[in-house]
């Protein structure tokens, strides 16, 4: 089969990296234009509850939760190595040793649901994606973005391990 579209989703994790290095070789072997895309999620930037500390009342007058510092900091550290332009930043220097022209794109919103809009706006013929992302304890709570892309896409899905 030969697609001239490939869309891959790329999230910078180890299984999307796998994906873009399948997507790649397809590409190289269809002639295909590739695009890389990296959907920003605002609701993945939002501090867990599990990395929040109890602030006693007798402390502040009041009795609730907030970040613990330590907690703050590596979480801002790793939402800096994961803004777009550093997640897409990742992609474009794998693909530059084959020196292999792509597009890049940042989407913002729900994954699965931006993947396949973007996938069906500009007649994509694959998607390639990881079969995990980052997101372990969100996965749990919502479901993979991998399976809801795969349930939902107008075109064939090859779900990358």
């Amino acid at each position: 089969m030969v697609f001239s579209q490939i869309l891959v989703a790329f999230d910078g994790s180890e299984d999307s990296v796998l994906a873009l290095q399948k997507a790649k070789e397809l590409a190289f072997e269809c002639k295909s234009n590739l695009t890389i895309a990296y959907v920003h999620d605002e609701n993945y930037a939002a501090p867990l509850a599990s990395e929040q500390t109890v602030i006693p009342a007798h402390s502040h007058g009041f009795v609730g939760t907030a970040p613990s510092p330590n907690r703050m900091e590596r979480a801002a550290s790793k939402q800096m190595d994961h803004t777009p332009e550093k997640v897409l930043e990742k992609a474009r220097n794998l693909l530059e040793s084959i020196q292999y022209n792509a597009d890049y794109e940042t989407l913002y919103g729900n994954p699965a649901k931006e993947i396949c809009d973007f996938a069906n706006n500009m007649k994509v013929d694959l998607i390639v994606i990881g079969s995990r992302g980052l997101g372990k304890i969100k996965k749990m709570m919502m479901g993979s973005v991998s399976n809801k892309v795969t349930n939902n896409a107008h075109c064939p899905v090859l779900v990358v391990k």
